[in-house]
Order: C-alpha cells, then sequence, then structure tokens
C-alpha cells in the first residue's frame, strides 16, 4: 500500500514526531477530511466548539479576535502546520475570546474529528506519544510567541515576518 499524494504532507508532519508502520500510518491518514476555504471564509470561530484538528496543506490562516472594537491578529498558521482553537478542542467549551480562524489565502486541507483522535490514543500508545510531542512543539511556538510579543515592537516583528516569509505580501 502507498500513502496518497494528497496526504503525503500530513504523512511526513507525522514521521517528523514519530516512527510508524506504513499501513498503520495510512490506517490513520484515512480518518482525515479533505477541506477547503475561500479567502475571507471562516474556517471556526464564535461561539462555536472546535471538535476538529485542522492540518493546511496549502494556504495561511489567521487567528483573529477583536480587542476593544478592533479586529487582532494573534496567529498566523501556513501550510503544513496544524491549526485548531485549543481552548475549545481541549476542554470542549467554546472560547470565551471568540476568536475566529479565516483564511487569508484560498485554502486547502485536512480535518480530524477530536473524537477520532481519541479512540487512537486510546488504541495505541504511539498516537498518545504523538499528541504529547506535537503538544510540546506548540507550546514552545507560543512561548516563542510570547517573546517576540515582549521583546520587538510591531515594524521588528513585521520586518522578522518578512525575514522569515518573504513571498508573504505576495500570497496574501
Amino acid at each position: 500500500m502507498n500513502i496518497p499524494v494528497n496526504l503525503l504532507p500530513i504523512s511526513f508532519f507525522i514521521r517528523s514526531f514519530i516512527t510508524v508502520e506504513e499501513d498503520e500510518l495510512i490506517e490513520f491518514l484515512s480518518n482525515f477530511q479533505a477541506v477547503s476555504y475561500q479567502k475571507e471564509q471562516i474556517i471556526h470561530g464564535g461561539q462555536q466548539v472546535c471538535k476538529h484538528l485542522y492540518f493546511i496543506s496549502r494556504g495561511i490562516v489567521r487567528e483573529e479576535e477583536k480587542f476593544k472594537n478592533k479586529p487582532r491578529i494573534g496567529w498566523l498558521t501556513f501550510e503544513n502546520e496544524l491549526l485548531t482553537d485549543i481552548y475549545g478542542f481541549i476542554r470542549d467549551v467554546h472560547n470565551p475570546n471568540k476568536k475566529y480562524y479565516i483564511a487569508c489565502t484560498d485554502v486547502e486541507g485536512f480535518r480530524l474529528h477530536k473524537d477520532v483522535l481519541l479512540e487512537y490514543y486510546q488504541k495505541n500508545p504511539l498516537w498518545e506519544r504523538l499528541g504529547r510531542l506535537v503538544a510540546e512543539h506548540y507550546v514552545l511556538r507560543v512561548a516563542e510567541q510570547a517573546d517576540f510579543l515582549i521583546k520587538l515592537s510591531a515594524k521588528e516583528r513585521y520586518e522578522d515576518l518578512l525575514n522569515r516569509r518573504p513571498s508573504i505580501l505576495q500570497e496574501l
């Protein structure tokens, strides 16, 4: 059996954290549902409880919330990254901050229902290990983001984004 071409980015992402047999990986990947969103389409948000983990294959998504009646962008998710409203995903309640996840560009990706993920955690400790390692990865990313917010001005953060991702202005 071979991994379907459209699921290769997710398989590379998973294999960057764990070693898994191909047949097990194919079974796991078969639970992902393909999704696509148009630019400015809301992927998730408001008073909804997030029940999915998203993998972005192509495009850019922003996390946005209103602060003092102005939209504020808290996070950008790029291709080959995961996205979820972690508050709702973990706690099974709506996020009191009313965050929205909005496609900045046309977006293609996949989503996995939380219940399926939890079943895999119960089935095999390998999948639970994947969840822990991915969580650790994103905790470090949040810590880096906090450092940026504290230590860099808005202009310096913008310049850093342009240095790390020179094509972003063309993509948007």
